[in-house]
């Protein structure tokens, strides 16, 4: 069986379930990739990756057709997964989400997920409307405000209330492991003043810092009016007997996926 992280903080959004792949329980076999690789955008063996990804649609509930999975280009382009898009061929499918960041859907039994391997995977569920989004932030992704963006998908679109939005910011790499140059921080600052908070100096090295992006994250939701924010503790790189981290393996690592599903 898969080892998969739950989130209990959507048990109240009726039907719906939020969760995040570990690297366990699945079929890959080479050390860079076992033994529960479900990105498809890896060299791990395809038979692999799909049979990863069937395992995931058995737990799940939904059938493979049903699994949407963003193809991130580390921007900030949005896509709706709606009853048009259930009509597409898997070519058009795949046409539509390359280079997206982000899904967002009403529809039930359809899943959104998105690629992690220390990048933020951010889950939202408005309980109310019961619409659901899967975004990929990474530090560009971060820098361009995605989430804020997904949120203003949600409320134009689909006429959601921030108040009612459930929030989980996901596994990702923790700030004391997430080395990066002060060139970094200046670009953040600039954009606002109050992300200096989320920088650390590196004493051993002036032109380096420590970046906390789980916290940004959060703090960019919370400037929308977000209030309902859970952010995991987990670290990608850290945790190595649970996640791939591409810092930690380099680039040639396991995926992750982080999803939402509104039982059908």
């Amino acid at each position: 069986m898969p080892n998969i992280i739950t989130y209990t903080e959507f048990d109240d959004c009726g039907g719906v379930v939020g969760f995040t792949t570990t690297r366990k329980g699945g079929v890959s076999k080479d050390d860079r990739f076992s033994s529960f690789n479900v990105g498809t955008y890896t060299n791990d063996d395809k038979e692999c990756v799909d049979a990863n990804r069937e395992i995931l649609c058995q737990e799940l509930g939904i059938e493979k057709s049903r699994l949407f999975n963003a193809h991130q280009t580390h921007g900030d382009r949005i896509v709706c997964v709606d009853e048009a898009v259930l009509g597409m061929s898997e070519s058009e499918v795949a046409g539509l989400l390359d280079g997206c960041d982000g899904l967002v859907t009403s529809l039930r039994g359809v899943c959104v997920t998105v690629t992690t391997a220390d990048c933020v995977p951010l889950l939202l569920c408005d309980k109310k409307r019961k619409v659901i989004a899967a975004v990929h932030s990474g530090w560009r992704g971060t820098l361009l405000n995605i989430s804020s963006k997904a949120v203003a998908v949600m409320t134009a679109k689909y006429g959601c209330d921030v108040s009612d939005i459930v929030s989980v910011v996901g596994p990702c790499i923790s700030q004391e492991n997430y080395q990066v140059g002060v060139d970094m921080r200046t670009r953040f600052v600039e954009q606002n003043s109050s992300f200096a908070s989320f920088f650390a100096d590196d004493k051993s090295d002036s032109e380096k810092c420590f970046m906390d992006i789980r916290g940004i994250v959060r703090k960019e939701l919370e400037n929308e009016g977000l209030r309902d924010v859970y952010v995991s503790d987990h670290c990608t790189f850290r945790d190595a007997d649970l996640f791939f981290s591409a810092r930690r393996q380099g680039v040639d690592s396991g995926r992750m996926l982080s999803g939402l599903v509104m039982k059908a």
